[in-house]
């Protein structure tokens, strides 16, 4: 047995295991050593926190005590000084700021938008056999979150930057877990362009009525000093809602659609609960609590397929686990994937099972096991955004259409610092009657 600093776990460095099987590595380890394991990973200590108390532990600690890990370096390429990346004291009067954009109520106001570009994908499939789901999904995510925040639709330069970055973040374990490399030239050509649109945008924008999107909302924004966010501040809250948003929710799309065709008495139960409420008019955003299974499909998808499905922490100082020490300086790893897969926590935890999900269920589902988008401070502050988008393009593409696996297996993975599928997902489409216009949101 090997293990750091009195912790179990494998012997030698598990660099070349964890880059040629990241997921696996965690559950052999993990059957293998218990709730916390110790591992060393290209000369850095790292320990494997498996426990949903000791998981909710470190990502609720201090930031003078956990900061932020490795995966700072890579993210911060992208996401610059934004809430995701800062763990320092401004952390928590930026997050204030950007919450309000991003509420409940502010939300809801893009519902027509993302049902409309859900609506032309749903028409652009009508003469398709088979779609793949990940790129048609990417372009439509890219399309709605840019159109939220800056009113305008998607352009060259932003698909180039989104190439690049793929690129480079790609190499997963290299890039993330790995020591720091440098971007390709490719990745800084792409960057330098994309930064210098951004600048453009934000500076006309500043001068401009508001037009009642997301930057808008940004450059509004005030602190409690009545301060607005300066311009770069702005531009890195941006950049993560662009870079961090569309992916993530693409990716959850993906594998909701996967496993609907795989699922056919699910689907067809949510097909018939949409059938009743709506009719024969189309779905509209106040649909969805008369419809709680379309949000319960969500969240069963995040559930087997955590598209964050890891999380990083440094231990800054000499921390407790339970009973164990973390020395300062060691990594921590807290996998979405192990936890939520678990049977103890969720029984029969690999079946499709949405209803775990429905109200009068999801009570009992262990505190702190379920974590998709976080736990603590650190929790996405866009998680209601992605779970309204999702739901609206489950609830649309459902109605139109009758979806069937292409595919004799289920999606093989290929992790980054997403669970991104080894190759895209394809499934077969069937038409059902198309519903009549949309109607009124229901009241």
């Amino acid at each position: 047995m090997g293990g750091v600093a009195g912790i179990p776990g494998p012997a030698g460095d598990r660099f070349e295991e964890v880059e040629h099987d990241f997921l696996g590595f965690l559950e052999r380890s993990s059957r293998a050593y218990g709730p916390l394991v110790a591992f060393e990973l290209a000369g850095r200590p790292w320990v494997l926190v498996n426990d949903p108390e000791l998981i909710h532990d470190v990502l609720t600690a201090p930031f003078s005590e956990v900061g932020g890990g490795p995966s700072l370096v890579p993210g911060a390429r992208t996401m610059g000084h934004s809430i995701m990346m800062n763990y320092e004291p401004s952390w928590r009067p930026r997050r204030a700021l950007i919450q309000r954009p991003l509420s409940h109520r502010n939300v809801l106001h893009f519902g027509d938008l993302m049902l409309r570009r859900a609506r032309e994908l749903a028409d652009s499939w009508s003469s398709a056999a088979e779609v793949e789901l990940h790129a048609d999904l990417s372009r439509l995510t890219l399309t709605i979150v840019a159109e939220a925040l800056f009113s305008w639709d998607v352009d060259a330069v932003l698909r180039k930057i989104l190439a690049a970055s793929q690129e480079f973040h790609g190499d997963f374990v290299r890039s993330w877990l790995g020591p720091p490399r440098e971007p390709s030239d490719a990745f800084r050509a792409a960057h330098a362009s994309y930064e210098a649109l951004v600048r453009d945008i934000i500076a006309r924008r500043r001068v401009e009525t508001d037009s009642g999107d997301l930057l808008g909302m940004l450059l509004e924004a005030r602190d409690a000093d009545g301060q607005l966010l300066d311009d770069e501040a702005v531009r890195d809250e941006a950049n993560t809602l662009i870079f961090a948003g569309h992916s993530t929710t693409s990716l959850a799309l993906t594998y909701a659609f996967s496993l609907l065709s795989r699922h056919a008495m699910v689907q067809r139960e949510l097909a018939d609960a949409i059938a009743e409420q709506l009719g024969s008019r189309l779905l509209v955003a106040g649909d969805l609590e008369q419809i709680p299974l379309i949000r319960a499909v969500v969240e069963e998808t995040l559930r087997l397929y955590p598209v964050n499905h890891f999380q990083d922490r440094t231990a800054l100082v000499d921390i407790r686990l339970g009973d164990t020490t973390i020395a300062a300086g060691m990594h921590l790893l807290m996998s979405a994937w192990l936890v939520q897969r678990d049977e103890r926590y969720f029984p029969d935890a690999l079946a499709f099972r949405p209803e775990r999900f429905l109200p009068e269920q999801r009570r009992s589902i262990p505190k702190y096991a379920y974590f998709p988008f976080g736990l603590g401070p650190k929790v996405c502050a866009g998680n209601f955004f992605a779970l309204l988008e999702a739901a609206l393009v489950v609830g649309t593409m459902v109605q139109r259409y009758e979806l069937r696996p292409a595919e004799p297996e289920p999606p093989r993975l290929r992790p980054t610092n997403l669970l991104d599928p080894a190759a895209d997902v394809r499934i077969r489409l069937r038409g059902r009657r198309v519903p009549e216009g949309g109607g009124p949101s229901p009241t």
